[in-house]
Parts: structure tokens; C-alpha cells; sequence
């Protein structure tokens, strides 16, 4: 894969990322809160950043994985608030 192409495709993962993060957020404060939903877009966040990894023909670091799945715990903390 092309240096270019790699980065506008981690730049729309991270978009997708922030997308998901920014929804369950929102409906945290709105009071909706349903872990289904957040075990799915952690599910999906996380399968995204493997495709990207595997299309720059790498392996997701653990730390990254770590990190993103400590971002969702976060967001679950704040739920049970």
C-alpha cells in the first residue's frame, strides 16, 4: 500500500474512531447509555485499526489496542457514574 494511501486511510479509521467515541458519549449525557452498543463499536473500532495494520502489512502494537479499549472502560466508568 502507498505511503498516501496508508495515511488517508488511517486518517479516516481515526475519524470512524472518534465518530463512535463522540456517539456514545453523547448519548451518556443524554441518559441512553447500552453496553451492547459499546461492546459493538469497540468491536468495530478495534477490527478497524486491525484492517489498517494489516494493510500497511504490520500487526497492531498491543499497546494501541490496550489503549483504545481503555478509552471504551472509560466511557462505561462514566456510565455507571
Amino acid at each position: 500500500m502507498s505511503e498516501s494511501l496508508a495515511d488517508e486511510y488511517s486518517r479516516k479509521v481515526l475519524e470512524i474512531s472518534k465518530k463512535f467515541i463522540n456517539e456514545l458519549e453523547g448519548e451518556l449525557k443524554m441518559g441512553k447509555f447500552d453496553k451492547n452498543k459499546l461492546n459493538n463499536a469497540l468491536k468495530k473500532d478495534l477490527g478497524n485499526r486491525e484492517k489498517l495494520y494489516k494493510a500497511m502489512g504490520k500487526k497492531m502494537p498491543v499497546r494501541e489496542r490496550l489503549s483504545l479499549i481503555s478509552k471504551y472502560n472509560g466511557i462505561e466508568k462514566q456510565a455507571r457514574k
